[in-house]
């Protein structure tokens, strides 16, 4: 232990922190946040290699198999009303929400997280202008103005021309369609994790450790890093447990009203809306994805409940 930590045990309240063995430790007693994780990656596995194990492609139509139901001849969750087998749909609108979602808690990492520390550590005009600018995005209708720019992105990928339009269309084949969702993602994401971690960063900054630290000529970077972050990691993996169904909300929506992913692309929003055209002939088209959906946004939570309570030392340990 350096001479620094030693002050922060001396000075009175040191950070609480786990050993990240520890922390495992903690979450396998943790039952329901462990299966829960472990249906996640099931999940999750199934549909990354579903081209692997599935005979049929999402976008293959069979007209003479229309709205077939589940565990029938024609697939194991039976089939849309073109014909089209709805496991393989949903295997790859699963892949499409687990990309947003990835790339929604990169942004609030890459992008919250540090602007949210720097905020909080440096105060002054700094945390002042990074603070007013979350309170105007925080104003603003998100989805509409999300979708403006789904719909703004759509038209240059689609019919626009220069180079910006290149570019789009370039990351638009690599993102399956994503790149309006991405952008949107990219404008307000980064917003609430970085109000969370400036708080939190705040309250950090007033106890006796930090100012032990300090005393004995800690540079920023360490403060930081060494106490500051290490006491945020709690509150950011809540935080991005709590936004990863929120990313998944997004994608859907947007897609629902076609500034998401391009048709045939499927995702689990385009499917609820094309089963529920016909959920009073065929309920099962809207039910399988609808409950997949929730299922899925349900583990995410018990997840994020598992790691808040296993990452907080003065959570007991629980079944």
């Amino acid at each position: 232990m350096s001479s620094i930590e030693s002050a922060g045990l001396s000075a009175g309240r040191v950070p609480a922190t786990l050993a990240p063995i520890e922390i495992a430790r903690r979450f396998s007693h943790r039952r329901i946040a462990l299966v829960s994780a472990a249906l996640l990656v099931l999940i999750v596995v199934l549909a990354f290699s579903s081209d692997l194990w599935l005979t049929r492609d999402y976008a293959d139509q069979d007209p003479l198999v229309r709205n077939q139901p589940p565990l029938g001849d024609a697939g194991l969750l039976g089939t849309d009303q073109l014909g089209r087998d709805l496991l393989a749909r949903l295997m790859f609108g699963i892949r499409l929400s687990v990309a947003a979602a990835a790339f929604g808690v990169l942004v609030q990492l890459a992008v919250g997280v540090p602007l949210g520390l720097l905020a909080g550590y440096r105060g002054g005009w700094i945390d002042s202008v990074a603070m007013r600018s979350v309170d105007v995005m925080l104003a603003v209708p998100g989805l509409l103005i999300a979708l403006l720019i789904g719909m703004n992105i759509k038209e240059q990928v689609a019919s626009g021309s220069g180079a910006v339009a290149d570019v789009l269309r370039s990351i638009d084949r690599l993102t399956a369609g994503l790149t309006p969702v991405f952008v949107v993602l990219v404008v307000f994401f980064w917003v609430s994790m970085a109000r969370i971690v400036r708080g939190e960063t705040r309250v950090v900054m007033a106890r006796d450790f930090v100012r032990a630290a300090r005393g004995l000529g800690a540079g920023p970077f360490r403060i930081v890093v060494h106490h500051v972050l290490r006491n945020c990691i709690a509150p950011i993996t809540v935080s991005v447990a709590l936004l990863i169904p929120v990313t998944m909300l997004t994608e859907a929506a947007m897609s629902l009203v076609g500034v998401g992913v391009d048709p045939p692309r499927p995702s689990l929003g385009v499917m609820i809306y094309e089963g529920a055209q016909q959920i009073n002939s065929f309920p099962y088209q809207t039910l399988v994805p609808s409950i997949t959906f929730a299922a899925v946004v349900l583990l995410v939570g018990f997840v994020g409940d598992g790691l808040r309570a296993a990452l907080d030392p003065t959570t007991e340990q629980g079944r």
